[in-house]
Protein backbone atom coordinates (compact mmCIF):
# COMPACT_ATOMS: atom_id res chain seq x y z
CA UNK A 1 0.00 0.00 0.00
CA UNK A 2 1.19 3.30 -0.90
CA UNK A 3 1.85 5.85 1.58
CA UNK A 4 0.09 9.38 0.40
CA UNK A 5 2.23 12.10 0.99
CA UNK A 6 1.23 15.70 1.34
CA UNK A 7 2.64 19.30 0.54
CA UNK A 8 1.96 22.51 1.99
CA UNK A 9 0.69 24.94 -0.68
CA UNK A 10 -0.54 28.70 -1.21
CA UNK A 11 -3.48 29.08 -3.30
CA UNK A 12 -4.87 32.85 -4.23
CA UNK A 13 -7.98 33.31 -5.50
CA UNK A 14 -9.16 36.51 -7.59
CA UNK A 15 -12.94 36.38 -7.38
CA UNK A 16 -15.09 38.14 -9.87
CA UNK A 17 -18.14 39.28 -7.72
CA UNK A 18 -19.59 40.99 -10.42
CA UNK A 19 -23.71 40.63 -10.63
CA UNK A 20 -23.00 37.85 -7.94
CA UNK A 21 -25.61 37.79 -5.27
CA UNK A 22 -24.32 35.88 -2.76
CA UNK A 23 -21.98 36.99 -0.20
CA UNK A 24 -17.91 36.83 -0.28
CA UNK A 25 -18.18 35.25 2.78
CA UNK A 26 -20.22 32.40 1.07
CA UNK A 27 -17.69 32.17 -1.84
CA UNK A 28 -14.74 31.66 0.90
CA UNK A 29 -17.22 28.62 2.54
CA UNK A 30 -17.41 27.41 -1.12
CA UNK A 31 -13.63 27.47 -2.18
CA UNK A 32 -12.91 25.96 1.67
CA UNK A 33 -15.31 23.01 1.16
CA UNK A 34 -14.22 21.96 -2.68
CA UNK A 35 -10.35 22.09 -1.37
CA UNK A 36 -11.43 19.46 1.58
CA UNK A 37 -13.19 17.60 -0.80
CA UNK A 38 -11.00 17.73 -3.77
CA UNK A 39 -8.20 15.91 -0.72
CA UNK A 40 -6.78 18.63 0.95
CA UNK A 41 -6.91 20.42 4.76
CA UNK A 42 -7.38 23.82 4.83
CA UNK A 43 -5.08 25.51 7.74
CA UNK A 44 -5.63 29.40 6.83
CA UNK A 45 -7.90 31.65 4.98
CA UNK A 46 -6.76 35.40 4.34
CA UNK A 47 -8.97 37.95 2.90
CA UNK A 48 -6.51 40.45 1.22
CA UNK A 49 -9.63 42.62 -0.06
CA UNK A 50 -10.50 44.15 -3.39
CA UNK A 51 -7.82 45.36 -5.11
CA UNK A 52 -6.59 46.97 -8.61
CA UNK A 53 -5.16 44.22 -11.18
CA UNK A 54 -2.15 45.12 -13.32
CA UNK A 55 -3.56 43.90 -16.74
CA UNK A 56 -7.22 43.41 -17.32
CA UNK A 57 -9.09 39.88 -17.84
CA UNK A 58 -8.98 39.18 -21.70
CA UNK A 59 -12.42 38.24 -21.38
CA UNK A 60 -14.43 39.55 -18.66
CA UNK A 61 -12.08 43.06 -19.05
CA UNK A 62 -12.35 43.13 -14.57
CA UNK A 63 -9.98 45.63 -13.47
CA UNK A 64 -10.05 44.63 -9.97
CA UNK A 65 -11.04 41.59 -7.62
CA UNK A 66 -11.18 40.35 -4.26
CA UNK A 67 -8.07 38.55 -3.51
CA UNK A 68 -8.68 35.73 -1.03
CA UNK A 69 -5.74 33.10 0.06
CA UNK A 70 -5.18 29.85 1.40
CA UNK A 71 -2.91 27.62 2.90
CA UNK A 72 -3.60 23.81 3.12
CA UNK A 73 -1.88 20.34 2.91
CA UNK A 74 -2.73 18.33 0.27
CA UNK A 75 -1.29 15.18 -2.36
CA UNK A 76 0.11 16.62 -5.09
CA UNK A 77 -2.20 16.36 -7.56
CA UNK A 78 -4.64 18.34 -5.95
CA UNK A 79 -3.73 21.53 -7.03
CA UNK A 80 -4.47 19.99 -10.77
CA UNK A 81 -8.09 19.32 -9.62
CA UNK A 82 -8.79 22.49 -7.79
CA UNK A 83 -7.69 24.56 -11.23
CA UNK A 84 -10.29 22.05 -13.17
CA UNK A 85 -12.90 22.06 -10.36
CA UNK A 86 -12.85 25.90 -10.70
CA UNK A 87 -12.10 26.52 -14.26
CA UNK A 88 -15.77 27.37 -15.69
CA UNK A 89 -17.05 29.31 -12.20
CA UNK A 90 -17.37 32.52 -13.30
CA UNK A 91 -17.15 33.66 -9.98
CA UNK A 92 -13.32 32.93 -9.92
CA UNK A 93 -10.95 34.70 -11.92
CA UNK A 94 -7.82 33.64 -11.30
CA UNK A 95 -6.02 30.80 -9.25
CA UNK A 96 -2.71 30.54 -8.41
CA UNK A 97 -0.93 27.97 -6.08
CA UNK A 98 2.46 27.84 -5.63
CA UNK A 99 4.12 25.06 -3.20
CA UNK A 100 5.31 26.41 0.00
Amino acid sequence: MAVQVSNNYRATFVLDTRGVEESVESLYETITKALTELGGEVTKVENHGTREMTRASRNTKQTSGVYVQYEFAAPSDVPGNVHEKFRLDNRVDRIIIERI
